[in-house]
């Protein structure tokens, strides 16, 4: 299992991605050829079952772009059975302590770092062709796995350290949830959610040894010097295409 979005992570560059939510795995591909670095295939929020999405993950190997998925909550058999399709990493919403980050960490990770479970049948563990080397598997794949949470509430921001400290790969900043949950439904960027932005943006900062911070970047271009960002949705983009060619030509 080779994940090249974290290889990048890891040599100091940017990743840039896009949620998935329409259902079709030619949008990977396509995210693919435009040049990004991962896609996170929604299950919170899109209609999608999980047939739906390990044909996703397919289209993500077969055009070597990281597939990445947001469950639909902290559960660990939900957590498993994404995992078992070969996504290469797990995107988990409304984190707001320090122990749902080690929850999440145990739901991905082989004993004994973790409590995963242990199939070698999976299209993970390559329908059984790799049960002669299952324990080097599994240590490869606790590794190049890239856990993400979602900071999206005001609970989170105030818990901010003790959630980076323990220990997700890349902590991402949800900027409509967090709005809403601080009582300005979709407005991103009344003053309070951008004081609070700030203070995430700080602590993220300030801590050399991870997690990377992420984001969308809401109003142009700026990433805050966040390496994981992710360009919107693939609906939006698709929206904004055909608006930009209506206002153009009616």
């Amino acid at each position: 299992m080779r994940n090249r979005a974290k290889e990048k992570l890891r040599r100091g560059e940017a990743v840039l991605g896009t949620f998935v939510f329409l259902g079709d795995p030619a949008i990977v591909e396509i995210a693919a050829l435009a040049g990004l670095d991962f896609v996170v295939i929604d299950t919170e929020h899109a209609a999608r079952d999980i047939a739906q999405v390990e044909s996703m993950v397919r289209a993500a190997d077969a055009r070597d772009i990281t597939p990445l998925v947001r469950v639909s909550h902290l559960d660990d058999k939900e957590i498993l059975r994404v995992l078992e399709t070969g996504a290469q990493g797990i995107m988990a919403p409304q984190i707001e302590t320090a122990e749902q980050v080690e929850q999440l960490l145990s739901a991905m990770r082989y004993p004994p770092r973790g409590t995963r479970s242990t199939c070698r049948s999976t299209r993970a563990a390559g329908y059984s062709s790799r049960s002669s080397v299952f324990a080097e598997h599994a240590a490869e794949v606790d590794d190049q796995l890239l856990s993400i949470v979602l900071v999206e509430t005001a609970a989170a921001i105030e818990n901010l350290g003790a959630i980076l400290d323990a220990g997700p790969d890349v902590a991402f900043l949800g900027k409509a949830d967090l709005a809403s949950s601080m009582g300005f439904v979709g407005a991103v960027d009344a003053p309070e959610v951008e004081k609070a932005t700030q203070r995430f943006l700080e602590e993220c900062a300030g801590r050399s040894d991870g997690p990377w911070p992420g984001l969308v970047p809401y109003g142009g271009s700026e990433s805050f010097g966040c390496p994981f960002l992710v360009q919107s949705t693939d609906a939006n983009v698709l929206y904004d295409g055909f608006t930009a060619f209506v206002q153009r030509y009616r």
